[in-house]
């Protein structure tokens, strides 16, 4: 009725069907366990930030089995992995912030964090978090991802939209509390212009700070101006107590730690935390959850005004349209949802898993390898009798075990298959086993290893010697019926095949592991003799190995920094004065030159100073070595003839 052949039927109630992955597994290209192997690798690649492409595929593949595949076995591949591989697009990140945001570095940034909170008690509403944005007038490169109707016959889909790449740096601050401060906005143009952009704004809110520079970027002055106007003026009306300490957290922009801020600080009860560096991606909250909805708004948003009136954003409405777009896309849901996602409020110092840090691996000097790389096992204790048999069921997981013979009979009666006596008890006659030696060598010294979780259990190397385990047959009684001896025997022969593929297996995968690690260290040689190592120069601006900047040891850091900076500052300041003297002194000395008749040149002079007092007299460039300043007045002595009849030229000629 369902036409199935025979055949079919047997071999599927016998149990001997096999899918078409293992059935054809002598015609791939690679092996299941190879392929296990590959998935390994991919896996552990992916997660610190260096997923496989087609081509690095096939590039392992050739190294592994020396074979040119193409792009169609990369989709067969793709396809027989469904259940735990997809191909997809990826989000970028900066190797910088891949290698900073590592355990060791925001284990301390949450330990300085924590301990400013427990000691100074800073309420939900005194903690801030200050960041810049950058804002383009017309919305930027990146589209909204919208998609519209067009007739099917064009070819061409356009959509209008404002090209202009004029950059406005916007200055925000959020509360931990989910509020947000008043914003502070930086043009570019000339100073003439900043007055019109304070008028038309302040007589709506005189909180929000304006300023100009010649790029739109922020910089020193102008962060200066908003701290001092703005922010102060805000965080201290939201405290209940003048003597409440406040927080402020940003990232370690030059813009961020200037002189005059901490002054301003500590005469404010502000206390600075710096973020490390390059970790705002997931530290900052600002960067976390806040920024991307309003871009995202703020596109939309230049998009609907490029339709709706045909032309772009003008610079005068720019600050009105972004506070209504903020005041849109800024929740306090959303702003407090970034802070928690950074552990920062409610304080969660065990926000981040070992998967968060995982791109960091890629930096270390010892190459990493996924968790089935092949092993060798730390030495066992030895076992109370050598001779012992180990079942195999319990070494080698999934091999068959013969039937169990319950009958009343004589150990004596009981061989092997040579016709000799065994010493195996007949309770284990329905066990074939190998030695615990020939899987776990056994030494004279050391504890036994304990047993690794199963998803990070490290597969065993083959040991030196002989390749496939010992075995050991079931013994027969020569009484038994031939059905039943026959029985164990095929029991026996399926265990011993069993065993061999486990081996042969386990060999395979160790030889794909081996090959793919390889590869790896050569390309942790070539990153290692590669890596530039970065000058040791200080930098102008206050840097500290502290995250908490109102420490007592980041304190004294300043101090000393501040104390150098006057040093130097007046060191120059005196060579400076002492440089100034001495041109002084040589500009009256050269007057006096000028108008001194008496003076007679007969060679030219082979000291600077005085080559330059004859160029100077010769009204020619100072500028030069001795060899160039002689070479000038040479040309200059043969072009100019007049100069004989001047008595004190005419000894040059």
């Amino acid at each position: 009725m369902f036409n199935v052949s025979y055949d079919v039927l047997r071999y599927r109630l016998s149990g001997k069907h096999k899918p078409a992955s293992t059935a054809h597994e002598h015609q791939m290209t690679c092996t299941v366990a190879q392929e296990e192997v590959l998935l390994d690798w991919m896996f552990l690649h992916a997660e610190e930030g260096h997923p496989w492409s087609g081509q690095r595929i096939l590039l392992k593949v050739r190294q592994m089995t020396g074979e040119e595949k193409g792009p169609a076995w990369v989709k067969k591949f793709k396809d027989r992995h469904s259940d735990v591989l997809k191909f997809c697009g990826t989000s970028g990140l900066d190797p910088k912030r891949a290698h900073a945001f590592n355990p060791t570095a925001i284990r301390k940034h949450f330990t300085e964090y924590g301990d400013a909170r427990e000691k100074f008690g800073y309420k939900i509403t005194n903690i801030y978090n200050l960041d810049e944005k950058g804002n383009q007038i017309g919305g930027g490169r990146k589209r909204t991802g919208k998609k519209y109707f067009v007739p099917r016959s064009d070819r061409a889909k356009y959509k209008t939209r404002d090209a202009s790449l004029a950059l406005v740096t916007v200055i925000e601050c959020c509360c931990a509390d989910g509020s947000m401060l008043k914003p502070g906005f930086i043009f570019h143009g000339g100073t003439g212009k900043i007055s019109t952009y304070e008028r038309d704004w302040f007589e709506v809110d005189e909180d929000i700070s304006i300023g100009l520079t010649a790029n739109g970027w922020t910089d020193d002055l102008q962060c200066e101006k908003w701290f001092e106007e703005s922010f102060i003026p805000q965080a201290r009306a939201r405290a209940d107590d003048p003597s409440e300490r406040i927080l402020l957290c940003f990232d370690g922009h030059g813009s961020h730690v200037t002189d005059r801020m901490r002054i301003l600080a500590k005469e404010n009860n502000i206390d600075f935390h710096l973020f490390v560096a390059h970790t705002t991606h997931k530290c900052q909250p600002l960067d976390v959850g806040v920024f991307g909805p309003q871009q995202r708004k703020w596109t939309e948003r230049m998009e609907e005004i490029a339709e709706e009136t045909g032309e772009g954003l003008q610079r005068a409405d720019f600050v009105k349209e972004y506070m209504a777009v903020r005041a849109a896309s800024i929740t306090e849901v959303i702003v407090k949802a970034a802070w928690r996602k950074t552990g920062l409020e409610p304080f969660n110092a065990d926000i981040f898993t070992d998967r968060d840090f995982t791109p960091s691996r890629v930096t270390s000097k010892h190459a990493r390898l996924p968790a089935s790389f092949p092993a060798t096992p730390s030495p066992v204790a030895p076992q109370p009798s050598s001779n012992s048999p180990t079942p195999l069921s319990s070494v080698l997981p999934g091999a068959e075990v013969g039937p169990t013979y319950n009958g009343d009979i004589d150990p004596e009666l009981l061989e092997d298959n040579n016709g000799h006596e065994t010493s195996v008890a007949l309770g284990n006659v329905s066990e074939p086993s190998i030695s615990q030696e020939s899987v776990n060598p056994t030494t004279s010294d050391g504890p036994p290893e304990s047993p690794a979780p199963d998803n990070q259990a490290a597969m065993p190397l083959p040991n030196e010697g002989d390749k496939v385990p010992e075995f050991h047959r079931s013994p027969i009684h020569r009484r038994l019926p031939l059905a039943e001896q026959c029985r164990i025997l095929k029991h026996d022969l399926d265990a011993c095949h069993s065993a061999y593929l486990s081996e042969f297996t386990l060999r395979q995968k160790a030889v794909a592991h081996c090959s793919l690690a390889s590869a790896e260290i050569e390309s942790l040689k070539s990153r290692l003799n590669t890596r530039q190592q970065k000058s040791t120069r200080k930098s102008r601006r206050f840097q500290s190995s502290h995250n908490f900047l109102m420490g007592e040891q980041a304190e004294a850091e300043f101090a000393e920094r501040l104390r150098e900076n006057n040093a130097k500052a007046a060191a120059k300041a005196a060579k400076e004065a002492k440089r100034n003297a001495t041109d002084e002194a040589t500009r009256r000395r050269r007057t006096q030159l000028a108008i001194d008749r008496n003076i007679r040149f007969r060679t030219i002079p082979k000291r600077k100073a005085d080559v330059e007092d004859l160029a100077y007299l010769l009204h020619l460039p100072l500028d030069g070595t001795v060899a160039t300043l002689t070479a000038a007045i040479k040309s200059h002595l043969q072009e100019t003839p007049l100069l004989k009849t001047d008595s004190r030229f005419a000894g040059l000629y």
